[in-house]
């Protein structure tokens, strides 16, 4: 009797382990068809599963067969961090101090160069269109900031001369298009000012469409700095640069839908909140100069902290 139960439990956790096995291998077949290097959402329209992500676009059947794939293009930019130091030996003869070569190094990562939201998700999703259409901001990598550290007045021959500097690269929003799900343009324009954050809103007011930008921290003129010499001893802040600080701004297009022209047509704007980022210090405590891969912890003008993960 005892063989007999031990036999039954053994083809109960067979066939209980080859349905979970079948479950999980058609679960990952499953995964295969929809998983990339993009995130999803996905929502049913007349019995098709539709998946969206920030630039590509796939559509199922209800067995999960891929019937289309889109996708409106994506590329990268690097930011980061470039340093370059040096240090110094004495000549006893001369009785001064003399630099050595410079050494440098770069800490910079990919980011997307592109940035994508849905503007017309509920015409789509009421059937009103047959396609996605997205707006497309458009990014580009401009010099942050660059430090200066400088040999001490007691090291005579050298004194005050640079002996590390940095480089820090961001990247700003320089304008929009508004592209299908394949990435042909339908329309395109640059913003009046450059923008470290945006978010993009399209109205329709009877007739008429509008698309207001909100830039919702510093802007800066199109004509700012991109770059300068690493070992240039003079510093620089973009946010020396800014326009109308404490600021936000928003820009406001006519959107013609017939001939898909956009025309600026105001720019308002309202006082923001001062808060803004003062120190920046690694997982071990240590205090940065810019934010670096990795954690940091931020401290707030406002004597708050937060904390960031930068891959």
């Amino acid at each position: 009797m005892k063989h007999f139960f031990l036999q039954t439990l053994c083809f109960i956790s067979t066939v209980l382990c080859s349905t979970s096995l079948s479950a999980q291998t058609e679960n990952n077949t499953v995964f295969k068809k929809i998983v990339d290097n993009n995130q999803y959402n996905f929502l049913v329209i007349k019995d098709k599963i539709i998946g969206y992500g920030t630039h590509a676009t796939k559509i199922y059947d209800k067995e999960w067969n891929l019937l289309e794939a889109h996708d409106a293009g994506q590329s990268k930019l690097q930011t980061g961090t470039t340093t370059a130091s040096r240090s110094y030996e004495y000549d006893s003869q001369d009785q001064k101090f003399y630099t050595k070569s410079w050494t440098s190094n770069s800490n910079l990562y990919d980011v997307n160069k592109y940035d994508f939201s849905i503007f017309n998700f509920t015409q789509f999703y009421e059937g009103d269109a047959e396609k996605l259409f997205f707006f497309k901001v458009n990014n580009d990598v401009f010099l942050n900031s660059h430090s200066v550290s400088t040999f001490s007045e007691s090291l005579t021959g050298i004194a005050g001369k640079p002996s590390y500097v940095s480089n820090y690269y961001s990247k700003l929003a320089t304008g929009f298009q508004i592209v299908d799900w394949d990435g042909n343009v339908i329309s395109s324009t640059t913003f009046p000012y450059y923008c470290s954050y945006v978010s993009l809103n399209y109205l329709e007011v009877e007739d008429l469409a509008y698309i207001v930008v909100s830039a919702l921290n510093e802007v800066y003129p199109t004509t700012i700095k991109k770059d300068i010499d690493l070992y240039s001893a003079t510093p620089y802040d973009i946010k020396s640069y800014a326009v109308e600080a404490g600021y936000n701004h928003y820009f406001i297009y006519q959107f013609d839908k017939q001939n898909t022209n956009l025309k600026l047509i105001r720019i308002e704007k309202n006082e923001s909140n001062d808060n803004e980022e003062v120190e920046w210090f690694g997982v071990n405590g240590k205090k940065l100069n810019n934010p670096s891969r990795g954690l940091n912890i931020i401290r707030m003008s406002d004597g708050t902290t937060k904390k960031m993960v930068l891959n």
